[in-house]
């Protein structure tokens, strides 16, 4: 999770578990050393700036290594065109990388704490209600 700028437009409340917050997938090649960011928002999935250290927010170590055909089937998964359905109460950055790393059979504490997070004010918000 890095701070981003970019829900400003959505007018969260700074309470929001996703307030100025993004989700990122952070690769790292172990042939050649290099580094990788891929995160899925208003344009779909896509190819990220890697967050410098101070803009990361939380992080998570998910697995140390993954076979060639794992990482295919997973950008595979997170490649499929669901930009048209970015909602940040229904699918957002958080959902889309879920759904990813479920395929390969893994997952993150860290994003599901944050779609529980965001779910359960979704479900509890009276502006939403009011929204709706």
């Amino acid at each position: 999770m890095r701070i981003s700028r970019a829900t400003d437009a959505l007018g969260l409340a700074r309470n929001h578990p996703l307030y100025h917050r993004h989700a990122s997938l952070i690769f790292r090649n172990n042939h050649n050393a290099s580094w990788y960011a891929y995160g899925f928002g208003f344009a779909g999935f896509g190819v990220e700036p890697i967050p410098k250290k101070e803009k990361v927010f939380a992080r998570e170590l998910i697995t140390k290594h993954m076979p060639a055909a794992k990482v295919d089937k997973l950008f595979e998964t997170l490649n499929q065109g669901r930009s048209a359905q970015y909602d940040i109460a229904k699918y957002n950055c958080v959902d889309h990388l879920i759904v990813g790393l479920k395929a390969v059979g893994k997952h993150s504490r860290l994003f599901n704490h944050y779609q529980y997070l965001n779910r359960g004010w979704y479900k509890n918000s009276v502006l939403r209600r009011k929204v709706l």
